[in-house]
């Protein structure tokens, strides 16, 4: 007997958004996101094979990219170019990942590397394949990539396709379909052309392939990382009753979520799994923070946890949407029971907009979101109702890192056009952020200590990257702090770092702009 209908949507939003268009000559957009540091918006064209360019609302006539050897849309609806994913420190290597399907219909995971001399292309010579895997099926590919807080780069992966697993593979730990791997991009193994991170979570299982960090998804569309704390929502697509979303702290490795025994909460099937794989209602399996009943859509569209600035009321909200039904929500993630709230009509309002198809969301450099129509070649801004409160000029992605298994935090610099040019130094403390130095007039919001001479002395060196340098145009840049596995002392667990960044006029050497504040825990 089924369970009665999941309809858990209880709360309407109040007027807090509207969605604005920002182009509509897009050629099937399926994925949205920004390069580190970069303003400019990039977005994957699923059929032709081209990653374009948004340049402050102007779509570039030249990609980014057109994926050589590409093969159009003549194999599967789900297929084509699925995945974008720019190296953490790509300011300095300019490596960038794609996922997409290949010739034969496999999933197929390229590094391309930015032409030296034009900042708007890659270089199609530079490609080298990674990961090349055969595809049963021509749907359920998945195809997400994304960097997580440790550094790493996950690949989510469907179950192969056709209906409910016929294979169970998503269940069988020798296969990579249905799982979400996590690779080191930064070790190229001669034969894997990756590495496996020392502390992924079955690398002492021979039942399990090193590469996989979770297990059981169906068709992962998409995942994403809390901007903040780094914890994992994955959007998984249901077969015929629910939709689900699971999470993991950022710490988590290792977990089932469940597919193909069950289909969220809903015991579903175990044909053809292997002999050790757990029973439904036996608890080995994570259930969804969050599910919904196919009366409210068919397949659900995964975005993020909103931690811009713009829109406060949706602050810590993860965003999702259903591509069937055209319908928006956001949940609390963290809520034990989350209540999901309806943004459909802020969104698209009656005789305004008409979005449908919904693909995916992204995020630009400031965190602030996006969304995409499929086939009309849409994309629209998600904006604030009324005015907003200025930007912060230091903005951050991932606040914390894990000592044992070693993390970056992403600084973004935005002093202003008026100091474009200038030089810039990112200083930290760890003793805390009041009252504060007094420089030249100004107030650095950081108390001298040890680690403030640490940063000052070690500019550009050991975990500091870009931490000195010029400010661009625009009066903008990124830095980075990258924390090895087990290089700083266990005994520094539960310390916060902060960091700001100052400008140092070219006329004067004097003290020009201080910016504010920013938070890096340290975690076990």
């Amino acid at each position: 007997m089924l369970l009665a209908p999941i309809l858990p949507f209880l709360a309407a939003a109040p007027q807090t958004a509207d969605t604005v268009l920002i182009t509509d000559e897009l050629n099937v957009p399926v994925f949205v996101t920004h390069a580190p540091g970069d303003d400019r918006l990039f977005v994957l064209e699923q059929f032709t094979g081209q990653i374009r360019i948004l340049e402050e609302g102007t779509l570039l006539a030249a990609p980014f990219l057109d994926l050589p050897s590409f093969t159009p849309f003549t194999i599967g609806f789900e297929q084509g170019l699925l995945g974008l994913a720019f190296h953490p420190n790509y300011s300095d290597n300019g490596y960038v990942f794609v996922s997409y399907s290949g010739e034969n219909g496999d999933s197929r995971l390229d590094r391309f590397q930015v032409s030296p001399t034009d900042p708007l292309q890659l270089d199609p010579t530079t490609q080298i394949n990674l990961l090349e895997l055969s595809q049963p099926f021509v749907n359920h590919n998945g195809g997400c990539i994304e960097f997580g807080p440790d550094g790493y780069l996950y690949l989510g992966l469907g179950d192969g396709g056709a209906g409910s697993d016929p294979d169970c593979r998503a269940q069988d730990g020798q296969e990579l379909h249905g799982k979400l791997l996590r690779l080191d991009i930064d070790v190229v193994d001669a034969t894997n052309a990756y590495g496996i991170p020392a502390d992924n979570p079955f690398v002492s299982d021979p039942e399990i392939l090193d590469e996989i960090a979770h297990i059981g998804l169906r068709n992962p569309w998409r995942f994403s990382f809390d901007r903040k704390t780094g914890n994992l929502t994955i959007a998984d697509v249901g077969q015929e009753l629910r939709e689900e979303i699971n999470y993991a702290e950022f710490t988590e490795l290792g977990l089932n979520f469940g597919w193909k025994i069950q289909e969220g909460t809903l015991c579903h099937s175990d044909g053809n799994c292997p002999p050790a794989t757990p029973a439904c209602g036996m608890g080995a399996f994570v259930d969804p923070v969050f599910e919904y009943d196919h009366l409210l859509g068919c397949s659900i569209t995964g975005g993020a946890v909103y931690r811009g600035n713009a829109i406060p009321a949706l602050e810590g909200r993860y965003l999702y949407a259903d591509y069937c039904s055209a319908n928006i929500w956001s949940i609390d993630p963290t809520d034990s029971n989350p209540t999901s709230i309806d943004h459909t009509a802020d969104f698209d309002p009656p005789g305004a907009l008409d979005i449908q198809n919904i693909p995916t969301f992204g995020l630009d450099w400031r965190g602030e979101p996006y969304v995409c129509q499929q086939f009309t070649g849409e994309l629209y801004a998600i904006v604030p109702e009324g005015p907003v409160d200025p930007a912060p000029a230091l903005d951050t992605w991932f606040e914390r890192v894990s000592i044992s298994s070693g993390g970056f935090q992403g600084l973004t610099l935005d002093a202003g056009p008026d100091l474009a040019g200038e030089l810039y130094v990112v200083l930290g403390s760890a003793s805390g952020f009041e009252p504060g130095l007094s420089v030249d007039g100004l107030t650095l919001p950081l108390n001298l200590d040890d680690y403030l001479l640490a940063t000052l002395s070690n500019l550009n060196q050991g975990p500091f990257r870009r931490t000195f340098g010029v400010l661009d145009s625009k009066g903008r840049a990124d830095a980075q702090i990258q924390i090895a596995p087990q290089s700083v002392s266990s005994s520094a667990a539960g310390i916060t770092l902060h960091h700001a960044f100052a400008v140092i006029g070219s006329a004067t050497g004097a003290l020009s702009f201080t910016s504010n504040a920013v938070p890096l825990d340290l975690i076990p």
